[in-house]
């Protein structure tokens, strides 16, 4: 197979080549059996290139950013999955900086006027041509509304979606010649990584879908004035232009420690890993980049959030086993920390859990009733990417992003302020999940839900167990269809006697829980806890009653 006769754009091969050849990453030119790309004066001299090992993933990480584009985003990327790659290479990465050179501004005009269909002297009353920021995929102009608004303009850079899609089929034709030099890297699935990497530029090449995502926080946060999310102006956006509120005020990472005083960096940090923190355990919808460069202090010390190109998204059974690790960790309870930890994904596939349970253990044991300011977040998350890595499971794309942003925010929260701990701040949100776990609505809830579930079950297996008597069938399997019939009876009578008593069980239980908690009378007559012993036991009447009709 030659790379050249089945990628199409050679240029950009050449490119990555001579880069390589300039880093002195001669052996992997060799490796990748791409020497012919480059001069004969480089090739004459590509033996005499030291071999420093060592010193590769920053070698790596410098190729990336002089090739930039889809290269950078792609580190980037990778820095985040400390559970598919080296710890070296994701740190190394994690240094890639994303700032370039900014495009001309006629180049930006024409873009914007494209996309809105009017020109730019129609639609807004000023446009300062020097861009505020600039970035791989586009940078962003200051401006004002007609009615004096300001706001921040987002343009796309001219071709970028095109430059990316090349870049990602390099990527894709590479892969098999990296195999091929590298074959202990197919463990490390790098297909699936770049079919991940495709969907994840897919979602950042659209403003649109950016917009969205800052509509969500607008919401959520609108009531809060502590806050400050940025409005979208949809009449001025699409896919290639994102026009938005301006957030006025200085970077986190730009604050002078002396000007502001140690008792407002406390506040100012606290109220920032706060906002943080109600994303994830009010919304479990979260900003999954939040260093100190997207975080703006703004008037009076309200906080502003800047750049949703990367969000993370919490589903309700994820969301709850992170708050169980969370509750374990404050309470210093081994055996919830343990099984908190082995619920966060891991368990998938064939692997042996009392083997992967023990190194849990193990590997948390220094957490087991420790003081809450020892607690660091970024040793705990690491020991899971360690263990990812050793039982070679891919983790929740999500589970990552929370996990590295709640690192990020340990760290500059560290950084500003040195007695900063990111469990104190966690436990007044700990305390209301526990409160809430309480509450016998949401206990209701989960008997509720826990019912239709078993139901559900319940009442699939007959027809699965019916397709398999069928399979056994077909292969001639001596089973006599009356003794299957009898069977699928007295399955079916099992499990709804389970069904009735696990929900029986959980309206004890509700009652039980409910029976400390201060109530006013319900009907004037009964207390919360009377009503679900009351439900308990008609149940259970119920129950024994279908089951001597059965019989």
């Amino acid at each position: 197979m030659d790379l050249p006769q089945t990628f199409k754009d050679i240029g950009r091969l050449r490119q990555l080549v001579d880069i390589l050849f300039k880093h002195e990453l001669g052996y992997i030119i060799e490796k990748l059996d791409l020497k012919h790309h480059l001069t004969f004066s480089k090739r004459t001299r590509l033996r005499a290139l030291p071999k420093k090992e060592e010193l590769f993933p920053k070698h790596l990480r410098l190729v990336m950013e002089d090739m930039g584009g889809a290269f950078i985003k792609l580190g980037q990327l990778l820095s985040l999955r400390e559970d598919l790659i080296p710890e070296e290479f994701a740190h190394e990465f994690a240094k890639l900086q994303d700032e370039v050179k900014p495009f001309p501004f006629e180049k930006a005009k024409e873009i914007i006027e494209a996309e809105l269909k009017h020109p730019l002297s129609n639609l807004f009353m000023k446009v300062f041509p020097k861009p505020i920021a600039a970035a791989s995929v586009g940078q962003v102009h200051k401006a004002f509304l007609k009615d004096g608004t300001k706001v921040a303009i987002k343009v796309m850079r001219p071709n970028i979606q095109e430059k990316f899609k090349t870049d990602i089929d390099l990527f894709k034709h590479l892969i098999p010649f990296i195999e091929k030099a590298h074959p202990g890297l197919k463990t490390l699935c790098p297909e699936k990584i770049i079919e991940e990497f495709e969907k994840y530029t897919k979602k950042e090449l659209s403003y649109l879908q950016e917009g969205k995502n800052i509509d969500i926080f607008y919401k959520n946060f609108k009531k809060n004035k502590q806050v400050k999310i940025p409005k979208v102006y949809w009449d001025f956006t699409t896919d290639k232009v994102l026009t938005m509120e301006y957030i006025n005020g200085k970077k986190i990472s730009e604050i002078d420690k002396e000007e502001f005083g140690e008792k407002r960096i406390k506040k100012v940090v606290s109220n920032a890993v706060g906002f943080f923190l109600e994303q994830v355990f009010n919304y479990g919808y979260f900003h999954a980049d939040p260093h100190p460069g997207n975080i703006i202090i703004m008037k009076d010390d309200v906080i502003g959030l800047i750049d949703y190109g990367i969000v993370g998204r919490l589903d309700e059974s994820l969301k709850e086993k992170i708050e169980g690790f969370f509750v374990g960790l404050i309470s210093g309870n081994k055996e919830l920390i343990v099984t908190g930890f082995f619920e966060l994904g891991f368990a998938k596939g064939e692997i042996n859990e009392e083997q992967l349970r023990q190194d849990i253990s193990e590997d948390l044991s220094m957490y087991y009733d420790m003081s809450i300011d020892k607690i660091k977040m970024a040793t705990a998350f690491g020991s899971i990417f360690t263990l990812a890595r050793k039982y070679l499971m891919t983790l929740p794309q999500n589970l990552v992003l929370f996990m590295k942003a709640v690192v990020t925010a340990e760290a500059f929260g560290e950084e500003l302020d040195e007695s900063f701990n990111f469990i104190k701040v966690c436990k007044p949100y700990v305390k209301e999940i526990i409160k809430k776990k309480k509450d016998p609505n949401h206990i209701m809830k989960e008997v509720k839900k826990s019912a239709i579930e078993y139901l559900k079950l319940f009442k699939d297996f007959p027809g699965k167990f019916n397709k398999m008597a069928r399979k056994s069938e077909t292969q001639e399997a001596a089973i006599n269809q009356e003794d299957i019939k009898e069977l699928k009876t007295d399955l079916s009578l099992a499990l709804t006697r389970t069904t009735f008593g696990m929900i029986i069980a959980g309206l004890v239980i509700a009652g039980a829980l409910t029976i400390q908690i201060s109530a006013e009378p319900v009907l004037a007559i009964f207390k919360i806890s009377d009503i679900f012993f009351i439900l308990a036991l008609i149940m259970a009447i119920f129950t024994i009653i279908k089951t001597k009709r059965r019989n």
